[in-house]
């Protein structure tokens, strides 16, 4: 088993609350950016005439590519540098929302594709960041902060984005998102040329070696045992992000100002599940246990969604956001669980190599939770399905990884 490898101390010349402080930003676009679907899915579905369930194949397409982005980035950061591939990730994400605002299905298809491959060229470059930056015995922590920030975003779009759709057109409200975006990549130019100072200009691309960081962690059994965790976490928590304010407006019968009102509460409170796990695994010294923790807990509170049909109130709108936040703050403890797993320098490697897990089961989880509200009638019927897999599979790793320490 791999020991826990320290943080680099920070780089001299910035202030590391200024790179964390620059991270956050272009995280909280990102969270932004992922949520924003799951809050148009109804407007969207219904101008087109088409099923909001075909949200979940958005979602879909988008992890998918930013799998493909996560891998181009783990190569290119040498040449032009890690801060970067941040930019140029954040660029896309915007410019493909506003190719989303053409409103045609193949368009839109098209934007799930640019905005995925901006998605994933975030999330290394950025684990790269910092651990070149972060205090040492503080990864787990710092990489808590800067997801935090996606789950800011995530709960912005929930709180913003219905009053947008009633104050406009969705296709024109698109580009308010845009221009948000790309004031965040202009932002990031002030911190650029200390934080990439030793990019190599003439690194080789090596595009022949794209899918090396798979077949690292694949043959690595420390990282492979934190994909497999990650795999039944991102199962159950995609579907929230892409039915959730379905089943709120279609089979709670709540509106769509208070489904979204559930998405931001449970977004916001993501930060603070974000923080806590980040510092518990910094302590406890066993991310493993932490990421099996969090998926029993997350397929109990799933189950219990699923009971609301029987009869939902306040305390059932509690249980949806509590499902939520847990479902969403086991991204930290997994990238840095296969940070400090990664050989000296390969962190960006293994942050790229590791997200093969959870990226595979986004792309199919909405596909067949879609296709399970399709053969048993329902929403309900759907999280009950995935909230018994997920706790039989979170109680087969808790015993599995039951004596890991690293």
């Amino acid at each position: 088993m791999s020991q826990l490898q320290p943080a680099v101390p920070a780089q001299p010349g910035l202030a590391f609350p200024f790179v964390l402080a620059s991270l956050v930003g272009s995280n909280l676009f990102l969270g932004y950016c992922y949520s924003l679907p799951a809050v148009y899915a109804s407007v969207v579905a219904s101008d087109l005439e088409l099923p909001a369930e075909r949200v979940g194949v958005y979602l879909s397409v988008l992890v998918f590519v930013c799998m493909l982005g996560s891998l181009f980035a783990s190569q290119a950061m040498r040449r032009w540098g890690a801060l970067r591939m941040v930019q140029t990730g954040t660029f896309l994400q915007a410019i493909g929302l506003g190719i989303g605002a053409a409103g045609t299905p193949a368009w839109i298809a098209v934007s799930a594709v640019v905005v995925g491959l901006g998605n994933g060229m975030v999330i290394p470059s950025v684990v790269h960041l910092l651990t070149h930056n972060a205090p040492r015995g503080r990864l787990s922590l710092a990489i808590a902060v800067t997801q935090s920030g996606t789950a800011f975003g995530a709960g912005l779009s929930g709180m913003v984005l219905p009053h947008l759709l009633e104050a406009m057109p969705w296709r024109p409200s698109l580009f308010v998102s845009v221009g948000a975006g790309l004031v965040i990549v202009s932002g990031l130019e002030f911190v650029r040329r200390q934080l990439d100072r030793e990019r190599d200009p003439n690194a080789p691309l090596a595009m022949h070696q794209l899918f090396r960081p798979w077949a690292y962690v694949l043959g690595t059994p420390a990282l492979r045992a934190v994909g497999v965790s990650g795999f039944m976490l991102a199962f159950m928590s995609s579907v929230y992000a892409a039915f959730i304010v379905n089943y709120l407006h279609l089979e709670l019968h709540y509106s769509l100002v208070a489904a979204g009102l559930v998405l931001t509460v449970s977004n916001i409170s993501v930060i603070a599940g974000r923080l806590v796990a980040g510092w518990l695994t910094d302590r406890l010294r066993n991310p493993l246990l932490m990421l099996g923790a969090l998926t029993l807990s997350c397929g109990v509170l799933t189950i219990g969604t699923a009971m609301l049909v029987y009869g939902a109130g306040t305390a059932g709108l509690v249980v949806i956001a509590l499902a939520m936040t847990v479902g969403q703050s086991w991204f930290g403890v997994f990238l840095a669980a296969g940070a400090r797993r990664a050989e000296p320098g390969r962190a960006a490697a293994a942050t790229s190599g590791i997200q093969l897990f959870p990226i595979s089961s986004t792309v199919i989880g909405p596909i067949i939770f879609g296709a399970l509200v399709g053969m048993l009638g329902s929403y309900a019927s759907a999280y009950l399905v995935f909230g018994i897999i997920g706790t039989l599979a979170a109680l087969a790793l808790l015993w599995l990884y039951r004596k890991d320490r690293a």
